[in-house]
């Protein structure tokens, strides 16, 4: 119960310490306790019946109203940022909305890294003359794009879910009272949840090459190319349940204002997300050319996994230029 007497104490900071303050108070806490008791008989765990409460019971402004109190004043700074006040309720809802959004953004992350696996496989099957070349190429090149198309739409999608927020991601905003509380609560309680979804993404990427390197000594292109697209399946399935947490995990850190989202943190950010959207698209464009030129399906592949490689040396070096800056 220590949580919601915290969250009490800092949604009443704006209040007088009178008589009729201090009653309110004590009846408010009572409610909530009986509410978190209630729910605790239910079955509900500790964090799900904390969050329950808040949500029930998180908002005084009619209370303040009651007490005849004003609202504190907007200071001359937040004013001219036109710094906006995040309510409980609102920070609610930005989190759920970023929890399913989350969901379709994996599906994408997924898509694009598992689409080259369709032209590789059917290039297989043109090499032991299952079907025609030109089949192989103008099916693999439609479901390509195919899927890219899709993920795209799905990035897209998101993008429109979440399009009323922006002002979060920019930090202009102050959270309401209490609200922090809560968000700090949610995002312990969910601190499992996001090391299990990283620690599945990170073994399903580190088995991908387990296929490929099993089968390497049968010495058969057409087995070499089944393990290529199943590890492009599994590095696809990794990278959506390390997206998933990560999106998830960076709503807490957008209403906290903690890790990238801090102030000072905030453009370099963005400069480095410009350097990632270029890096991938001229890798992207190699491969493509590569691919066609050499019309080596089954060995450009590698590019994928020596660009990732090469990106985080080129992130460190810009990062360490931005820190020179």
């Amino acid at each position: 119960m220590e949580i919601i007497k915290n969250y009490l104490d800092t949604m009443f900071t704006s209040l007088p310490d009178a008589d009729e303050v201090r009653r309110a108070k004590e009846e408010l806490y009572q409610m909530m306790e009986d509410k978190y008791l209630e729910l605790k008989s239910e079955g509900r765990s500790e964090n799900e019946a904390i969050g329950i409460v808040i949500a029930d019971f998180g908002n005084i402004d009619e209370l303040k109203e009651e007490l005849c109190q004003e609202k504190e004043p907007m200071t001359f700074a937040e004013k001219e940022t036109e710094v906006k006040k995040v309510s409980l309720s609102q920070a609610r809802e930005y989190v759920e909305s970023v929890k399913r959004v989350s969901v379709f953004f994996a599906a994408g992350v997924m898509l694009c890294i598992c689409s080259p696996a369709f032209l590789i496989f059917l290039s297989g099957l043109s090499e032991i003359h299952l079907i025609g070349e030109n089949v192989a190429g103008c099916l693999g090149l439609l479901m390509l794009f195919g899927c890219i198309a899709i993920a795209v739409a799905l990035f897209l999608y998101s993008d429109s879910c979440m399009s009323g927020n922006e002002y979060l991601k920019e930090g202009n905003f102050i959270l309401d009272d209490g609200v922090g509380i809560y968000v700090e609560n949610e995002k312990k309680g969910k601190r499992q949840l996001f090391s299990t979804l990283r620690i599945a993404g990170v073994i399903l990427c580190i088995c991908s090459v387990m296929p490929l390197l099993g089968f390497s000594f049968l010495d058969n292109g057409f087995i070499s190319i089944i393990t290529v697209c199943l590890l492009l399946l599994l590095v696809g399935m990794g990278a959506a349940l390390l997206s998933c947490a990560g999106k998830m995990e960076e709503s807490y850190q957008i209403l906290m204002k903690e890790e990238d989202f801090k102030r000072d943190v905030r453009k370099k950010k963005k400069q480095k997300e410009r350097l990632s959207s270029v890096y991938w698209c001229m890798i992207t464009a190699v491969y493509l050319g590569w691919s066609f030129w050499s019309r080596s399906w089954g060995i450009t592949w590698i590019i994928w996994p020596v660009a990732g490689v090469l990106y985080g040396a080129v992130s460190s070096i810009f990062s360490a230029i931005l820190r020179e800056d």
